[in-house]
């Protein structure tokens, strides 16, 4: 990201759950890069923005020639993955699924 801000989001069936904002400086697109899968999340701009984009082959490239790259992008999925579970967690406690007789699932 280079300038401006931008919100991530997913949908849960009709929920649209808010993930994170990007700011200059952060990166996003790098799961469907690792996985080979088509884009999961809705980003919009929320003020006028400009992002870099880096083609598949060169995001390889930069992880196999920079650790010090890889290693933050790990370090960043980490904390992201950390920061879902956690979200995700709440909007299940706030939202239980019901079954048998109306009891909330654990």
């Amino acid at each position: 990201m280079l300038e401006g801000e931008l919100r991530v989001t997913k949908y849960y069936g009709d929920q649209e759950i808010f993930l994170a904002e990007a700011i200059p400086g952060d990166f996003f697109g790098e799961i469907e890069i690792l996985l080979d899968v088509p884009h999961s999340v809705l980003t919009r701009a929320v003020a006028d923005s400009r992002a870099f984009r880096l083609p598949r082959a060169g995001f390889w490239d930069l992880l196999r020639t920079s650790p010090t790259v890889a290693r933050e992008i790990m370090r960043t999925l980490a904390t992201r993955l950390r920061n879902y579970g956690e979200l995700l967690t709440g909007a299940r406690e706030a939202h239980p699924t019901r079954h048998d007789g109306g009891r909330a699932c654990p």
